[in-house]
């Protein structure tokens, strides 16, 4: 007669130590050239284009510009960066600013509207100061 007969079977999570997370270095260089670049590419074109169509003067190419750089921030902000690259939120401040002025262009009329739909982008050179400094800090120097 056999009785007591039977094995038990330990069920662990792994088979071994867990890996460790990428570096944020890692995470960062992973985002940026993910899904991400194809739309930071099309908003870095959209921000000349509305620097050119300024220095002309041009009232219609500005609002349309202005608008392209909206759509595009908004397309980005959809993939935003690793949250140990930018804890203290910069690229949301920045993207935020850009929709800003793209959607105040949609309703803008005249001189007077195209000035007030770009006022959003006075605060991004100072935004964009402080994202630098803090990728820096976050992801290295070399990024």
């Amino acid at each position: 007669m056999l009785t007591g007969c039977g094995t038990v079977a330990h069920v662990t999570g792994a088979a071994g130590p867990a890996a460790s997370p990428p570096s944020c270095h890692a995470q960062y260089e992973t985002w940026k050239h993910g899904p991400a670049k194809a739309a930071a590419d099309r908003l870095k074109t959209a921000l000349r284009k509305v620097q050119a169509a300024g220095s002309a003067g041009d009232m219609l190419r500005i609002r349309s510009a202005l608008e392209k750089t909206g759509r595009a921030a908004k397309h980005l902000a959809a993939t935003p960066p690793p949250r140990c690259a930018d804890p203290k939120g910069y690229y949301g401040q920045f993207l935020t600013r850009i929709r800003a002025a793209g959607d105040n262009a949609r309703t803008a009329g005249g001189l007077a509207g195209i000035i007030l739909a770009e006022a959003p982008l006075k605060a991004v050179p100072g935004i964009e100061k402080k994202l630098d400094a803090e990728l820096d800090a976050t992801v290295g120097k070399k990024r």
